[in-house]
């Protein structure tokens, strides 16, 4: 028996040559046909080698060759070719390499090889892992083709940590940027579904990432990914909300003859979960969203107060995104029009209630205003003289001298102009003088 086992072990150690002879032989200055067949002979007898080796040495240097050949004919075959065919014989040779650079691991631990060799095999495998993520995206495929092959990456490292938490956070990485495809085309329960698909793999990352010494230094981007998840999941699921306010409010105000308020108090019990989820996360569903309300209170529920308090909240939250504009935005031009149609109407308001006021005011100085007309037909200083007697400014500072020597054109002009000053309406303490004193200064 002892004999049969080494005869057994030289098999291996034979095979393993052979392997080696052809292996060195397929030099880079051959044409890739003549490498990739080399290769291939090469792999046949590490094979060989693999499956008669005894003792561990020889199982994890035989494995240590096989990944080495079948990593370097993945690499031969290129990257991204465009033929079905071709794909799938880098990918079988990429996950060939692996598995062999794998066992590799496992059996070198136990032989009696020292930890530069381990070292190196463990470099082996997270250039090949990197090596397969560079393909995977490299390839003209879906989303779910690419996933297929991280999670195949997985798969295949096995119970081994080494490169497992790279390949979990480009899996998180991928659902992420998905996520985000889904969202800026509206299909917020897509972008939703994909966001909540990030959770496991980050878990899995944190898990794992202080099993592998190379892995700590993805800790500040796994803590940056996991904000921008939990960011962008509220931005979906606040953008969601807003699109089921908007239907369901569309399809109440169909309804013309029967309009239900229950449904839209439903509505706008939608927009206030979007408001609350949006909030300091996406400025913009924000803004819209209290346009919205503007819109239920204006047209719906014709409460005006309201409808200006939320329109003047969504300008305002908008003019906080500048540069950017949204005057070709319907929601804000909405906004917009609306509050100007509020100020007009309130300037409007304003100025008649002012008329109604003078009016009355006018009866009680009737007598006053007509002796004004009465002087204001005479002299210019004959009638300022009066002013000044009869009606003095209520600003004891205003004063005027009427009897200068010489009188002159100029201090006609001067005095005039002083007393325009002294009397006009937008100088006067509407407040501290009264209705009646404005009348008479108008």
């Amino acid at each position: 028996m002892p004999n049969s086992n080494k005869q057994r072990e030289s098999v291996s150690e034979k095979e393993r040559k052979k392997g080696n002879q052809i292996y060195n032989s397929a030099t880079n200055d051959l044409c890739p046909t003549i490498i990739q067949d080399r290769l291939r002979k090469a792999n046949l007898h590490y094979y060989n080698s693999w499956n008669t080796a005894i003792i561990d040495n020889d199982k994890s240097t035989a494995a240590k060759n096989h990944g080495l050949s079948s990593w370097r004919l993945a690499k031969c075959h290129g990257m991204g070719s465009s033929y079905g065919s071709e794909i799938n014989q880098v990918a079988f040779h990429y996950f060939e390499a692996m598995t062999y650079m794998v066992h590799a691991n496992k059996y070198g631990e136990s032989a009696p090889n020292d930890r530069s060799w381990i070292d190196k095999v463990e470099g082996y495998i997270r250039e090949i892992v990197d090596d397969v993520c560079a393909y995977a995206f490299s390839l003209d495929v879906d989303v779910e083709k690419r996933l297929r092959i991280l999670y195949r990456i997985i798969d295949n490292l096995g119970e081994t940590n080494i490169a497992i938490t790279s390949v979990y956070y480009e899996i998180a990485d991928l659902y992420f940027k998905d996520g985000i495809r889904y969202l800026g085309n509206k299909e917020f329960k897509k972008s939703l579904s994909r966001m909540y698909d990030c959770y496991h793999p980050l878990e899995e990352v944190k898990r794992n990432i202080n099993k592998d010494r190379f892995s700590t230094v993805l800790q500040k981007d796994v803590d940056e990914l996991e904000n921008d998840v939990f960011h962008h999941k509220c931005i979906a699921e606040s953008m969601q909300m807003k699109a089921k306010g908007d239907e369901t409010l569309q399809n109440t105000l169909c309804e013309q003859e029967n309009l239900c308020l229950t449904m839209v108090y439903e509505a706008m019990d939608c927009y206030s979960q979007s408001i609350i989820l949006s909030r300091e996360k996406d400025i913009e569903v924000e803004a819209m969203v209290n346009s919205k309300f503007g819109d239920i209170y204006n047209d719906v529920l014709k409460i005006e107060s309201r409808a200006k308090t939320y329109y003047m909240k969504s300008v305002h939250l908008a003019h906080t995104l500048q540069p950017r504009s949204f005057n070709n935005d319907p929601w804000f031009k909405k906004a917009k029009q609306v509050l100007e149609k509020f100020q007009n109407e309130a300037a409007e308001k304003e100025r008649q209630e002012e008329e109604e006021t003078v009016k009355v005011y006018k009866e009680i100085v009737k007598d006053d205003l007509d002796k004004l007309r009465t002087e204001s037909g005479k002299d210019a200083l004959v009638f300022v003289e009066f002013l000044y007697k009869t009606y003095p400014p209520k600003d004891t500072k205003k004063v005027m001298d009427l009897k200068p020597t010489p009188l002159t054109a100029d201090f006609k002009k001067k005095s005039l102009i002083k007393a325009i000053l002294h009397y006009h309406p937008d100088k006067q303490d509407k407040e501290a003088y009264g209705k009646t004193w404005m009348v008479l200064c108008k």
